[in-house]
């Protein structure tokens, strides 16, 4: 059930593991995540971090998948990249979701991980498209999403509320 994708020579994902709690944390001090994403908490600890990790392993336990993976750079996590399973996990398509720590934000980085990813995820298992839902606003993950093949789809006027505010949000897809 654990499978490392290998990126290059630098770049791995690899299974998500309770060691990485506190890059996890490192990482979750940048506001900018927060602001970009719908429920990551800010200011974010240690316990946040464990329970993100309980819940990505009780899922891939309980359907004896990996939905989850670390971003890692010379073994340290920099990242993760994951399946949200929306419509089940048998569905024939699925949202992913990811983040990466700024330190190694502007590198194109990401997008190599979406394209190996997307290609690992079309290759591996019975999922046939992919999407991602993001704020309109986050123009570097739009940008990375792009780059490795997505194409907008939708958009969202007032999609979401977040700290009191309407987001919208751009639907971005791929299929295999």
């Amino acid at each position: 059930m654990h499978y490392d994708i290998k990126i290059n020579d630098q770049l791995l994902l690899s299974k998500m593991q309770y060691r990485y709690a506190h890059d996890i944390v490192e990482a979750m001090q940048d506001v900018e995540i927060y602001l970009q994403t719908l429920k990551i908490p800010f200011p974010y600890f240690l316990a946040d971090a464990i329970g993100y990790i309980d819940h990505i392993k009780e899922i891939e336990a309980k359907h004896k998948i990996q939905k989850e993976w670390a971003i890692l750079y010379q073994n340290k996590m920099i990242g993760a990249i994951g399946l949200h399973f929306e419509k089940g996990v048998g569905s024939h398509i699925s949202e992913i979701g990811y983040w990466l720590n700024k330190d190694y934000r502007g590198q194109g980085w990401m997008s190599l991980v979406l394209s190996s990813f997307t290609a690992y995820v079309f290759k591996n298992m019975k999922i046939i498209k992919l999407k991602a839902v993001v704020f309109d606003s986050n123009l570097a993950s739009i940008k990375s999403l792009e780059n490795s093949g997505f194409v907008k789809e939708a958009i969202f006027q007032k999609e979401y509320v977040k700290d009191g505010k309407m987001i919208n949000a751009i639907s971005l897809g791929l299929h295999q």
